[in-house]
């Protein structure tokens, strides 16, 4: 008996039920926080992404507006000629035009969304805005102020308002009024949308 009672001790071994269910929950925990931290990491990562997308357009506009200067005095309106040369312009508008017949008031530079490189074969998910106006009463000093407006989810331009079919950057002047004021960036996020702001000095090259 005293025998049996010993070698019954002995052979208690293993983990008891509460221990292993313990164990589980641990380790459920720790995925699930390890899913979390890599949900993070990835809209941390779309967010940079696009941001930097955001500003290889404004750096393409402001290029455009460099080279426009070249044509600009100060004794003129701040109209250039458009030149298209022998290709195709990735942006087939003159903004230093659009900023000059529309003083400081927002203006679409595309109609549809286009890719990070004003495209059409990537995502098409940027729309590109300007504005600007002269800082001098002699014209000597102009600046343009550029948006570029992108959804803060990986899809297509969501627009949606009476002002806006589905997929367009065409807005009204309310509709952008509202949308680009960057004390109200609350009404964007409301809509899903994420906005990277830019500006630029442009000075006449011409007498």
């Amino acid at each position: 008996m005293a025998l049996r009672r010993a070698l019954g001790r002995g052979d208690r071994r293993g983990f008891t039920l509460m221990e292993l269910m313990i164990g589980m929950v641990v380790l459920i925990i720790g995925i699930l926080a390890t899913m979390a931290m890599q949900i993070t990491a990835l809209a941390g990562y779309t967010a940079a992404r696009d941001g930097t997308a955001a500003a290889e357009l404004a750096r393409s506009i402001e290029h455009v507006l460099k080279a426009e200067s070249s044509s600009l005095s100060r004794t003129t309106t701040g109209t250039p000629t458009l030149y298209t040369a022998t290709g195709t312009p990735f942006l087939d508008v003159s903004v230093l035009g659009i900023i000059s017949a529309n003083p400081w008031k927002w203006q679409t530079l595309t109609t549809l969304p286009t890719d990070q490189h004003f495209g059409t074969t990537g995502a098409l998910r940027f729309c590109s805005f300007v504005r600007g106006g002269t800082m001098e009463t002699d014209a000597t000093v102009r600046i343009a102020q550029i948006v570029v407006v992108y959804p803060a989810a990986r899809a297509t331009f969501p627009f949606t308002g009476a002002g806006a079919p589905h997929g367009t950057c065409a807005l009204t002047d309310t509709d952008i009024d509202v949308l680009l004021d960057p004390s109200n960036s609350e009404t964007l996020e409301l809509l899903g949308l994420r906005a990277s702001y830019f500006a630029t000095q442009i000075f006449p090259r011409m007498p």
